[in-house]
């Protein structure tokens, strides 16, 4: 028999050309949420074509969904303690069962101090009392599952002065010593 299929994946992806028989699974990995352009979801079709006819079968809605994608950046970065510092998220924030974009982002700055749980990407700010350095953790998370990322930020103490300066006038010149 010369029946071909054509498998058609509905997301723009190369379409998948079969000779008879065609194998029992057909495997696909969408690289995109069906919520961007394709609400509510992309439509699935294989057609077999033979010398006699042609048959078109669809699977509609096909909905793919996205966990997000967490990142941030620092600035700055190293920072100075008893400074803010701020936290710039730019975690990418997938789609869930709604295609809806909602999720949560959950700061630690670990520091010891509370976590911070927020509903959007505003940018967080947080003022290290003690120098060193501290991992900063952002889990993003929704319907689809949740992604973590974590970035260092260095702490440097306030300068201290390593010199005094004295001045006296002897014979009308000021001096100075360390």
């Amino acid at each position: 028999s010369s029946t071909t299929y054509l498998v058609d994946f509905g997301d723009g992806s190369p379409t998948q050309s079969l000779n008879h028989p065609p194998p029992a699974t057909i495997c696909h990995t969408y690289t995109g949420s069906s919520c961007v352009s394709n609400a509510p979801g992309y439509t699935f079709s294989i057609t077999a074509t033979n010398n006699c006819d042609q048959s078109v079968d669809t699977i509609f809605p096909v909905k793919v969904y996205a966990g997000p994608t967490s990142n941030f950046t620092i600035n700055p970065n190293p920072a100075c303690v008893n400074s803010s510092v701020a936290f710039m998220n730019t975690s990418t924030p997938g789609y869930n069962n709604q295609c809806s974009q909602n999720g949560t982002y959950t700061w630690n700055f670990g520091d010891g101090s509370a976590n911070v749980m927020v509903t959007n990407l505003n940018p967080q700010s947080h003022v290290y009392t003690t120098p060193g350095t501290y991992t900063v953790t952002l889990i993003a998370a929704n319907y689809c599952g949740g992604d973590t990322i974590t970035h260092q930020v260095c702490v440097e103490p306030a300068p201290t002065p390593a010199f005094r300066i004295s001045i006296s006038e002897v014979n009308g010149d000021a001096s100075s010593k360390k």
